[in-house]
């Protein structure tokens, strides 16, 4: 993950995988996704003005993770496909669909890199993958406590572990437990209008926030 430029170095430069063909979903092109930068030269598709509503960048002593609000069918997204998880990475895992983009990664040399990059739970989504606070319309970094490990949770003061149930059994429709939330400090604000314009990121101003993010 990197900064915007070298003088805010929390926030992301936004990158998302999306199809290569409009209308498409993400089922059925998951293994041919292409990667969508927010700035030109890099040899890839160029995310376009109005894809981006909304955007949290956090970076905590495990993994780093980036939350967005998006319009998927200007990244060929098909309108109300609720998409799934791309292929992950040992190290990282993002989803995309229903307007909504996540990705998570990694510290490789903390000892619980495998348990917070668990990568068994591909169709709760990122509210279980990665708890967040994101608000559609906002734009900012903060540092931030670790979340749970994905599937963890405790109830009545029990440590529990939960099991995602096989494909075959049909969509999973409810859940014994909701993620708990991490709380997140340091955040800077940033206008979209300053941090995007065009699919090319423009100069900032940012705005101090207070140390919680609101829900």
């Amino acid at each position: 993950m990197n900064s915007i430029d070298n003088t805010y170095p929390f926030i992301y430069v936004s990158f998302l995988h999306a199809p290569a063909e409009p209308d498409s979903l993400v089922a059925n092109t998951e293994g041919e996704m292409v990667a969508w930068c927010m700035k030109p030269g890099r040899g890839t598709h160029v995310i376009p003005a109005g894809v981006l509503a909304g955007m949290q960048f956090i970076k905590t002593p495990a993994y780093a993770s980036v939350i967005e609000f998006i319009d998927q069918t200007k990244i060929n997204i098909a309108a109300g496909d609720f998409g799934g998880e791309m292929d992950p990475h040992i190290e990282w895992y993002n989803f995309i669909g229903g307007d909504f983009f996540c990705f998570k990664a990694c510290d490789p040399a903390d000892k619980d890199a495998a348990p917070f990059c668990k990568r068994i739970f591909d169709c709760i989504g990122c509210a279980y993958n990665v708890p967040n606070n994101a608000q559609n319309d906002t734009f900012e970094s903060c540092l931030g406590d670790n979340q749970d490990f994905p599937g963890v949770y405790t109830k009545d003061g029990q440590v529990l572990t939960y099991t995602q149930p096989p494909e075959s059994l049909g969509p999973i429709t409810s859940m014994p437990y909701t993620a708990r939330v991490p709380e997140s400090s340091n955040c800077v604000a940033f206008k979209s209008a300053d941090v995007f314009d065009g699919g090319v990121v423009t100069s900032a101003n940012p705005q101090s926030t207070s140390n919680d993010v609101s829900t």
